[in-house]
């Protein structure tokens, strides 16, 4: 893709606090879920950095990821109800 748009860091900063207010929530409605990272494979889109565990067959859910794409999908189609999906798609994963 030759179109390389960035998010402002303002945007960033919000996704941030975004997704750190969506673990907690996750976690508040789901308790085995919990805070955690991931340091292998290197390869694994945000390795080494906060991420939501305790999901069935060890999967994980990198939040801020998660949250971006949201950002992007809401950029090309406005729908308030991406983050919700999310957080069903989440769900089904415990």
């Amino acid at each position: 893709m030759s179109d390389r748009r960035k998010l402002s860091l303002n945007t960033i900063m919000i996704a941030v606090d975004i997704s750190a207010y969506f673990g907690e929530v996750f976690i508040k409605n789901n308790p085995n879920i919990y805070w955690g990272y991931l340091s292998k494979p290197k390869k694994l889109h945000g390795v080494n950095r906060p991420r939501l565990l305790g999901f069935a067959g060890d999967m994980s859910v990198y939040v801020y990821g998660r949250v971006e794409v949201c950002i992007w999908k809401t950029i090309e189609t406005v729908d308030n109800m991406h983050l919700f999906n999310m957080y069903q798609v989440c769900l089904k994963m415990i």
